[in-house]
């Protein structure tokens, strides 16, 4: 029930945008009625989202949703190989469900970031972003020194608080480690651009919008205004 509520706090006034299909599945009827109830679903339909009946879904890849080749899915089940929604040629990140639905809500994207940037290339893992030796860590200034430290051991001590991240395709592949969105956050990275969103995104990137660690551009969007200092 909490995730519904997130989504429809997000898509709440909105639409989402064309081409875009926003499927709800609630877990169970019971959740389904009392969604009903809070006035949840209603905010949700009238955003443009279709529901289905309660159960799996799309995520078993046999009816109710499922993907066609090219399609690309952002989807908050917890498994994303190919095939696993349809297509194997389909593409499915995974993330939170107040993460689905505001990349499934129209946006107008007009701000714009300056800042030194900090060039990578592609398929930077959870555990480049944050080396597996240091997960016993848990004060997020110490996590903070070891940010990026898998793909240069220099990252930390070159990086300036509002510093940006540039990268190839699949930044933050990998595990789910909650250490590495704590490192880009405490290191002081404002924001991330990659040519393809990660697959998937790590969850503890995308608990919900209050909590993300710093901005996630794809570069196909980033703001027309956006300047950096190559390093």
């Amino acid at each position: 029930l909490e995730d519904l509520e997130a989504a429809a706090q997000v898509v709440k006034g909105r639409k989402i945008a064309p081409a875009t299909r926003m499927v709800v599945i609630p877990a169970s009827m019971e959740v389904y009625k009392k969604a009903m109830e809070k006035g949840y679903v209603q905010t949700l339909i009238e955003a443009g989202a279709t529901f289905n009946a309660p159960g799996c879904g799309p995520c078993l890849g046999t009816h109710a949703g499922i993907l066609a080749r090219g399609e690309v899915c952002v989807s908050s089940t917890n498994r994303n190989f190919p095939g696993r929604m349809g297509s194997p040629e389909a593409e499915i990140y995974l993330g939170s469900p107040a993460l689905v639905a505001a990349s499934a809500r129209s946006i107008s994207m007009k701000t714009g970031y300056t800042g030194k940037a900090h060039l990578f290339g592609k398929n930077i893992d959870t555990d480049q972003i944050y080396p597996g030796q240091y997960l016993e860590l848990v004060e997020p200034e110490e996590i903070a020194r070891h940010c990026l430290e898998g793909a240069d051991p220099a990252f930390a001590s070159k990086l300036q608080p509002g510093d940006i991240v540039v990268a190839g395709t699949n930044f933050g592949c990998g595990s789910s480690r909650e250490h590495a969105a704590i490192a880009l956050k405490h290191a002081g990275v404002k924001t991330v651009t990659s040519e393809r969103l990660p697959s998937p995104l790590p969850a503890s990137f995308t608990a919900t919008p209050s909590t993300w660690p710093c901005r996630f551009w794809c570069a196909r969007e980033f703001p027309p205004g956006w300047k950096a200092e190559t390093h």
